[in-house]
């Protein structure tokens, strides 16, 4: 999707703060706090839209199969494509 954050800029901005930890504020205890708490917080934002950005991919693979078997009666067809584009995995026999 091209309306998609560009994560790569915050993983740079990621490394930034870990050279500007090591470099630049030793010995300066509540900064560096600050900047692993920011640290921190970034890395979970980036984990979250990381898996929402599969979950969308998932999902607009799936739509798509789904609308191109939309009218026909035999929805097998549909189920195999989910199965070779590795969208979903057979019910164990």
């Amino acid at each position: 999707m091209s309306d998609r954050i560009d994560l790569t800029q915050f993983e740079g901005l990621m490394e930034s703060i870990v050279i500007c930890e090591e470099e630049y504020i030793k010995g300066q205890d509540s900064l560096l706090e600050d900047c692993q708490t920011l640290k921190d917080r970034m890395q979970i934002i980036l984990a979250e839209l990381k898996r929402c950005y599969e979950k969308i991919d998932w999902l607009q693979q799936v739509a798509d199969l789904a609308a191109d078997n939309i009218g026909r009666k035999n929805w097998d067809g549909f189920e195999e494509s989910m199965y070779e584009a590795g969208l979903w995995e057979r019910p164990s026999e």
